[in-house]
């Protein structure tokens, strides 16, 4: 073999080689988690998806570590692309979920402060209203009392209970407005339609006394037919202990 023959054959080893290898076929699960990859992209948009950053990266993962061990396959690079994917999108997406969670709590402990200031004024009835949905709230300048005192049955048991429960006549004997805090959020449930908030809230610098557990409810919905915009609204489910 002369010189010219011994410079060229590597390169033609390297090209046949190259060659070779885009001849084997690719692997189904690699394509299959790059496909997981790039949906799972969506799952900041919704929690619902987040399973699937969580199996894009599992099985990309997977793949990945099989891939290495089997010559006669190709598509490693795509069941690492993936992977990737599904670890970012998933880490996205929670850290989404942290910042919600932590804006939900936020907002409602500021309105539930907000209700039981009210009681703390001695304007329980106007508290009462708060206690339902924006559009059966009763218009500005009613006499909330007189209004309170006509219910019957049902509508009047209710009143009866809020302003006879534990938390309403603890709020009453307590003190003055201003000297109530936001503690800590408990739970949310529910969907982006509607989300059930829990807060305790207790009065500043009384450690020792049981924390008081409102329950917010937050809807969002369009303020008019033509309106594609949603508007939140805010009413107070639950006030415990009852």
């Amino acid at each position: 073999m002369n010189t010219a023959d011994s410079l060229l054959q590597p390169a033609f080893q390297e090209t046949e080689e190259t060659q070779a290898a885009e001849r084997l076929p690719t692997s189904k699960l690699a394509i299959v988690a790059l496909a997981l990859g790039i949906i799972s992209l969506l799952a900041p948009l919704s929690s619902k998806l987040v399973m699937l950053s969580i199996l894009a990266a599992g099985l990309g993962g997977i793949t990945a570590i099989l891939l290495s061990y089997t010559p006669y396959l190709r598509g490693r690079g795509l069941a690492q692309a993936g992977m990737a994917m599904g670890i970012a999108s998933g880490t996205w997406s929670m850290v989404a979920t942290t910042q919600e969670r932590q804006y939900l709590y936020e907002q409602a402990g500021q309105r539930a402060i907000e209700f039981v200031d009210l009681i703390a004024e001695h304007r329980e009835y106007e508290a009462l209203e708060l206690m339902k949905s924006a559009g059966e709230r009763q218009i500005t300048g009613t006499d909330l009392k007189a209004y309170h005192d006509t219910l019957t049955m049902e509508a009047g048991d209710k009143t009866k209970e809020f302003l006879n429960s534990k938390a309403t006549q603890r709020i009453l004997a307590e003190g003055q407005p201003g000297q109530w805090r936001y503690m800590r959020g408990i739970e949310i449930t529910g969907d982006h339609n509607g989300y059930y908030i829990t807060v305790e809230v207790n009065k500043a610098g009384d450690t020792d006394a049981e924390p008081l557990v409102i329950i917010m409810y937050r809807s969002a919905r369009p303020r008019s037919a033509d309106d594609s915009s949603r508007t939140a609204y805010w009413h107070v489910h639950s006030l415990k202990p009852q």
